[in-house]
């Protein structure tokens, strides 16, 4: 899509479609050419249709801030203007991912434990939650399958607590009626915010030591 010199009022950009298509949010916008200097923001295709109409009509320059979205590579961004500014869409689009058959839960029973191996390596290579949002990542998980929905940041965040609490269980279990030691290391991290990490030491009936 791009606008030629039909009014000399009228900016010329040229708009292309996403490389994430298989993302619903991406459904409803399209990105600048790599060549313009806007690229970092994103166009919804609904407001943009309507605000060209009203422009050609009127032989007015267009309001960039009236369906632009600074893209921060996630589409929470996204799915908030569509659910801000076009509630009907956003609404059947919802819908759609709940009813969908091909969300992550049905593929997932045809894997053999892929979400528990997923967030053991976020466990081990302390991982951010960030990382489901990175387009990247979401690519890669995209790339394997038309058939798998991308791995969601609350859900994620779900998962992770589950497995803390069956963890906690576990070590209360092992350490129950017996004698621990306990060593401490605290640190800060670049945002400055504190942070207590503990070991709990102990002889197992085996008499061999666990940390």
């Amino acid at each position: 899509m791009s606008l030629n010199s039909a009014s000399k009022d009228v900016t010329e950009y040229t708009l292309v479609k996403s490389a994430h298509g298989r993302v619903k949010e991406w459904k409803y916008f399209m990105q600048y050419h790599s060549s313009h200097h806007r690229k970092e923001f994103v166009v919804c295709s609904l407001c943009h249709e309507k605000e060209l109409d009203e422009a050609m009509v009127k032989r007015r320059k267009l309001d960039n801030e009236k369906y632009e979205v600074k893209w921060l590579g996630s589409t929470s961004k996204l799915g908030r203007h569509l659910m801000v500014y076009h509630k009907d869409v956003h609404d059947e689009m919802e819908k759609a991912k709940l009813t969908s058959s091909n969300g992550i839960k049905s593929y997932l029973k045809n894997l053999d434990n892929s979400k528990e191996k997923f967030l053991k390596f976020m466990i081990m290579t302390y991982q951010p939650l960030s990382l489901v949002e990175n387009p990247y990542f979401r690519d890669w998980v995209s790339s394997m399958t038309n058939n798998i929905s991308n791995y969601g940041r609350s859900g994620t965040f779900n998962s992770l607590c589950r497995l803390a609490n069956v963890m906690r269980h576990k070590i209360k279990g092992k350490i129950a009626n017996k004698y621990v030691a306990i060593t401490g290391d605290k640190w800060s991290s670049v945002g400055h915010q504190s942070y207590l990490g503990l070991t709990c030491h102990f002889i197992d009936d085996d008499w061999k030591l666990q940390s």
